[in-house]
C-alpha cells in the first residue's frame, strides 16, 4: 500500500489536467480548520520510495514491459475501476502512465456512472477512483468509510475494508465526545492512523467557487462562506438598484465597465474579523 501511495502521481495530474488548478488533499479529513491534522501531508510521488516499500513486498524485478514482478512470477497488477464521466478516464490514465514508470500496473476498469457506483459498493473491486460528498459539516464525517465492522461486507461504504481495532477506539471515542478541545485530538489521532493504514490516497480538491456576476450585484466588505458551492446560496449579496438602472443605460449607449477580479479567501487564511 505504501509503494501504491508513493505510484501515484497527482502533482502531473493538477499540472497537466487542471494547470495547477487544484490543491493536494493533506488528509482524510482536510479543511476543517482546527479539527485537520496541522502536519499530516500526503505522500508525494517518489520512484524510488515505490520501488523500495515494492522489493519489501516481493516486488523486486521488472518484466520484459517495466513492470514489477516477485519470485513466483506474479505481476504487481491491479484493476483500476473508474467511471465513463467527466475527466475522469483521461485522470485514470495519466495514474496508469506516472505508475508504470515505478512498475505498476494499473488496469482501467472503464463502467457507466450506475455500474461503478454498484461494483464499489459491493466492493468487488481492487482500486477505485472515488470521492464522498462532504456536505457543509463543520466537523469531518467518520462514520461512513472507517467502521471495522463494515470491513469485508458488501453494500457499504467502507471502500478499503478498513479493521483497526484502535481505530474501532478512536472511532467509539469520537460519537460520544462534546468536548471540542477533545476533539480536535481525536480526530487528529483518527487520521495519523488513517495514514499510517495507507489505504486511501488524497487525491486533489477545488476548495473555492468562481462566478460571474453583474456590477450590480453587491456583496459585504467582509464576505467568509468557506462552506459554500455557489455564491448565491450565502444569502448575503443584495442588487443596487441604482448600479443596475445605470449599468443597462450604459450598454444601451454602447458603453462598458472595466472587469473586476474579487477573491474572497479570508476563510483560508483563518481570519475571523473584519480588521483581519
Amino acid at each position: 500500500r505504501l509503494g501504491i501511495q508513493h505510484a501515484i502521481n497527482y502533482d502531473q495530474i493538477n499540472e497537466g489536467l487542471y494547470r495547477s488548478d487544484r490543491r493536494r488533499i493533506r488528509s482524510f479529513a482536510d479543511g476543517y480548520g482546527a479539527y485537520s491534522h496541522p502536519t499530516l501531508h500526503a505522500r508525494q510521488f517518489d520512484l524510488d520510495k515505490a520501488q523500495t516499500y515494492f522489493a519489501k513486498a516481493g516486488y523486486s524485478n521488472r518484466g520484459v514491459d517495466g513492470i514489477l514482478v516477485n519470485d513466483v512470477g506474479r505481476r504487481l497488477s491491479f484493476e483500476f475501476t473508474v467511471a465513463n464521466r467527466g475527466d475522469e478516464v483521461t485522470l485514470a490514465t495519466i495514474l496508469k502512465e506516472e505508475a508504470h514508470r515505478a512498475g505498476l500496473e494499473l488496469m482501467i476498469d472503464m463502467l457507466d456512472p450506475i455500474a461503478f457506483f454498484t461494483k464499489t459498493f459491493e466492493k468487488n473491486h481492487q482500486i477505485t477512483l472515488t470521492s464522498w460528498d462532504t456536505g457543509y459539516s463543520s466537523v469531518p464525517a467518520f462514520e461512513w468509510e472507517l467502521r471495522g465492522e463494515d470491513a469485508g461486507k458488501s453494500k457499504n461504504y467502507n471502500t478499503t475494508n478498513i479493521q483497526d481495532d484502535q481505530l474501532d477506539l478512536l472511532l467509539s471515542e469520537w460519537d460520544q465526545l462534546s468536548d471540542p478541545v477533545r476533539g480536535r485530538q481525536v480526530s487528529h489521532d483518527i487520521q495519523e492512523r488513517i495514514h499510517e493504514f495507507g489505504a486511501w490516497v488524497p487525491g486533489l480538491a477545488a476548495d473555492y467557487s468562481r462566478i460571474g456576476y453583474w456590477r450590480w450585484i453587491q456583496w459585504p466588505d467582509y464576505f467568509q462562506i468557506p462552506r459554500y458551492f455557489f455564491f448565491m446560496d450565502s444569502g448575503v449579496f443584495w442588487i443596487d438598484e441604482e448600479t443596475r438602472a445605470a449599468t443597462l443605460v450604459a450598454r444601451k449607449e454602447g458603453r462598458s465597465f472595466p472587469a473586476s477580479t474579487v477573491v474572497y479567501d479570508r476563510w483560508k487564511k483563518g481570519r475571523t474579523t473584519p480588521d483581519e
